[in-house]
């Protein structure tokens, strides 16, 4: 029985998280509060404070996630024997594809949401982004050995804080689209992987040809 119960407690941050995912496909950063994430779970608002102290927190921890779920299919790029890079850059813009979820959080003042969570949580975050930007270096290090150091570390500071603003370019709301017209600012539709591919293959060839 104790087993029993020590697994429903464990399992309740993953509850929790799932439960605010669901809300946020509908719902704004803003909209979403602690008292919905209460009501579709089997957990009182009360008792979710046991887990997070703060809405930040369980975004910080759904984007931490989000990140590990990545740094796996990171790893699997990486086992391939070999890639061009047309190739490397295309398998990379497709596993952030599959990734909306990290993307939208990322472009959601991520600085206040790391702000408003305790250092337990940050700390988390951080290390499973250290370990997507190693599989980034390494990936660079297997496929293309003639980058030197310093040029894989170029890359990175590009890719990395580049992602961060892909999500509203992909996906413009309605009020968005209508402000644009408005001011009379072109857009186009595009994906995930187009707009990756098209910033980072630029990128990369660019530091292979210097």
């Amino acid at each position: 029985m104790a087993r029993s119960s020590n697994k429903i407690v464990s399992q309740r941050p993953e509850e929790i998280m799932d439960a605010c995912e669901i809300l946020y496909r509908t719902k704004s950063f803003n909209e979403v509060n602690l008292k919905d994430i209460g009501e579709i779970t089997s957990i009182s608002r009360s008792s979710i404070y046991n887990y997070f102290k703060t809405k930040e927190e369980i975004f910080l921890s759904l984007l931490t996630r989000e990140y590990k779920v990545w740094v796996v299919e990171l790893r699997e790029i990486n086992e391939q024997p070999s890639l061009l890079a047309d190739t490397y850059v295309k398998k990379l813009a497709k596993s952030l594809s599959n990734h909306e979820l990290l993307l939208r959080i990322q472009c959601t003042n991520l600085y206040e949401i790391e702000e408003h969570s305790r250092l337990e949580f940050l700390v988390a975050f951080k290390d499973v982004f250290k370990e997507a930007m190693i599989c980034i270096d390494a990936g660079l290090a297997k496929f293309f050995p003639e980058l030197t150091d310093e040029k894989r570390a170029d890359f990175g500071y590009a890719f990395f804080p580049f992602i961060y603003g892909v999500y509203p370019y992909v996906n413009p709301s309605t009020k968005q689209k209508l402000a644009m017209d408005t001011a009379n600012i072109h857009y186009r539709t595009i994906s995930v992987e187009q707009i990756i591919y098209a910033s980072i293959y630029p990128l990369l060839v660019g530091l292979l040809k210097t």
